[in-house]
């Protein structure tokens, strides 16, 4: 999925365990956060979260997940602070 687009695709349940993420980018996904296997992602290089998919999944998606999609750890501190954390996050 390197280079690829995702313009308003429904996440839920795909898997993607395995798949390899490299300048991806999810617009309006706000499924994001439903789909299997975030945590064993390829993150060839970093990817692309629009605000649409973050204000739906962030709460959701782990840390560790934010930081291989791309953001830096002060990144991560400030979308927790505008988007929250569920004590249940994936990825």
């Amino acid at each position: 999925m390197t280079e690829s687009m995702l313009w308003g695709a429904d996440l839920t349940d795909a898997n993607l365990a395995g798949a390899t993420l490299g300048n991806t980018i999810f617009i309006e996904c706000s499924t994001l956060h439903l789909c299997c296997g975030l945590a064993d992602i390829i993150h060839a290089k970093p990817s692309v979260l629009d605000v649409k998919t973050l204000r739906a999944s962030c709460k959701y998606l782990s840390d560790d997940f934010l930081a291989k999609v791309g953001f830096t750890d002060q990144e991560i501190v400030g979308l927790r602070s505008v988007y929250g954390r569920c004590d249940d996050t994936v990825g």
